[in-house]
């Protein structure tokens, strides 16, 4: 998700002028071949939707700037527009307010942490959306070029943010940048949080409240911006923030302990997780006010028997060398460093057949006398449930041992090599690739290779179409198909062009078809090249590089020369 917030009081028409000069050189000259989308569900008049030709409605009061996907990579997401007249752009592509213009646009006043999918919020206008969702499409890297540029050439009036994206992936947008300005850019400040927390910890006079923006900045980062809050801004407003953070979940729940978690693995102190619940547990009580029933409902939820057996069960009392060989398993680590949960870890975890693992390591006296601080009236039943789990997993490290030697040795036996003509195949492939990214400049080079990774077929897409056609042939050769051939074969040449466009009609968002496609269809009289067309829309095609292959012939007329229908 991507954000591009902006400071409305600070941009004036001419700021705005020269930013949307210099958005329209970005997107025209990135080294992915930039889409827009003229019309959505059908609704345009013409079978043509995608372009590339960005710049819509030229010379005329709503003159814009449109993209969606690149042509290389075969990917979009949600269109992107930016109006030339100042006043337009904010009318129709903005959303939000700026909440105080004598404060910097990275400031945001304090909100108590929800953990309900909220994206960060600053002191500026927004998108129309609240953010730009380009779904994994690679013109995200545009988008991203477009943010650092306006922030490095227009500072404190425009701040990008990047929630799903790191250091690492800006560091090849700057070098694009700087190659084709040929001028230094610097880091945009949403990737640089010393520079980020100095532009607005002064505005807050708790800084709690700083701690609670970071946060908001870096949803569900946990672990990452605990470290960064105790050592920049300091232990208590931390502490204090995460108790709250914690108040957010019920007692003992999976999000309850992805905050706890990321907490211990920071502190690497025991103590201080179990100060932090009890934290929580009193600020939950306060929240109900005079409500004793709900009071008494807190009291009773906040078991600490329950943490107990959760912390054991994800191996507290293994030490750090015993826990190495859990690595085998799909584990809690990559959650635990980004806060979030994919979709394959969440069910796994869910089903019980991911193994979490406590963040420390804890001595059976140590964890006993821990929670007998905190709950004294209870320590028989600590002592029984840390004795109990002792007793059934006595043996268990040298049967989890006894497990990994056994299924290394099998798959050492069933293992094979490659084949050694799936070898050179493989490797005459990778030299094929790497002669089409040299052709590009330097700067260019990251680009081309995410397209390639994704759509490898954009190396050579007359070599696609040629794999297409061939395939297609063989089809139409095969006995069970023949009868289906012929009977589109002999179809009128006008029932086959109304036909084709029904069918691109109805698969709206499957094909994209050229500029002029309406054209070309109508002045079409060979019917083996439109029996072809028509067998092409109808066919069900499962694999990226035939799917492109469709859309290049689609898109460009030289491939109907010779096609056999």
């Amino acid at each position: 998700m991507l954000q591009i917030f902006y400071k409305k009081s600070k941009i004036s028409r001419q700021d705005w002028a020269f930013a949307y000069q210099k958005i329209g050189e970005i997107v025209e000259s990135f080294p992915l071949p930039l889409m827009r989308i003229e019309a959505y569900d059908g609704r345009s008049p013409n079978l043509d939707k995608e372009h590339l030709d960005l710049r819509v409605e030229v010379g005329k009061p709503l003159e814009h700037i449109s993209i969606y996907g690149d042509q290389m990579s075969f990917t979009a997401g949600t269109t992107v527009r930016f109006y030339k007249n100042w006043k337009k752009h904010i009318e129709l592509e903005l959303s939000g307010t700026e909440y105080d213009v004598h404060k910097p646009i990275t400031w945001a006043p304090y909100h108590r942490f929800q953990d309900d999918g909220s994206l960060p919020d600053a002191n500026g206008l927004k998108p129309k959306y609240e953010r730009i969702d380009p779904r994994g499409a690679l013109y995200q890297y545009a988008i991203l070029a477009i943010g650092v540029f306006l922030e490095n050439k227009l500072p404190g009036k425009f701040f990008l943010t990047a929630v799903d994206h790191n250091r690492e992936v800006i560091i090849p947008v700057i070098e694009w940048l700087e190659g084709h300005f040929q001028e230094p850019f610097e880091m945009p400040v949403y990737f640089d949080k010393n520079r980020l927390l100095a532009s607005f910890i002064d505005e807050y006079e708790d800084k709690m409240h700083a701690v609670a923006h970071m946060e908001q900045l870096f949803r569900k980062q946990f672990k990452r911006n605990m470290q960064f809050a105790i050592e920049f801004i300091g232990y208590e407003p931390t502490f204090e923030c995460y108790a709250e953070v914690l108040t957010n979940y019920s007692f003992n729940t999976f999000g309850f302990s992805d905050v706890l978690d990321a907490w211990i693995a920071v502190t690497k102190d025991l103590e201080a997780a179990l100060a932090l619940v009890a934290s929580s547990k009193q600020l939950r009580i306060q929240l109900a006010e005079d409500n004793q029933a709900e009071q008494a409902e807190i009291e009773k939820e906040y078991d600490l028997s329950k943490l107990l057996t959760g912390l054991l069960k994800d191996y507290i009392l293994w030490t750090p060398q015993q826990r190495e060989a859990l690595g085998h398993f799909y584990t809690n680590e990559q959650s635990l460093e980004t806060g979030r949960d994919y979709l394959f870890g969440a069910i796994m975890r869910i089903g019980g057949k991911r193994v979490d693992i406590c963040p420390i390591y804890c001595a059976e006296r140590e964890l006993f006398e821990a929670f007998m601080y905190h709950d004294p009236k209870n320590g028989n039943k600590y002592k029984e449930i840390i004795e109990n789990w002792i007793t059934k997993n006595r043996h268990a490290y040298d049967a989890l041992i006894n497990l990994l030697k056994e299924k290394e040795v099998a798959q050492e036996e069933t293992e094979e090599d490659d084949s050694e003509a799936a070898f050179y195949e493989k490797m005459i492939e990778t030299i094929e690739y790497e002669g089409f990214i040299q052709k590009y400049p330097s700067h260019h080079q990251f680009f081309i290779r995410k397209a390639l990774d994704i759509n490898p077929a954009c190396s050579a897409p007359e070599k696609a179409v040629a794999m297409l056609c061939n395939e297609m042939k063989r089809m139409n050769e095969k006995e069970e198909n023949l009868e289906y051939v012929q009977d589109l074969q002999q179809l009128p040449i006008e029932r086959k062009k109304e036909l084709i466009r029904k069918r691109i009609k109805e698969k709206r968002h499957t094909f994209t078809v050229g500029t002029g496609f309406d054209q070309w269809l109508a002045d079409e009289i060979d019917e083996n090249v439109l029996s072809f067309l028509l067998f092409l829309v109808n066919l069900k095609i499962y694999d990226k590089g035939s799917a492109y292959a469709r859309v290049q012939i689609l898109q460009n007329r030289i491939y109907w020369k010779g096609l056999d229908g």
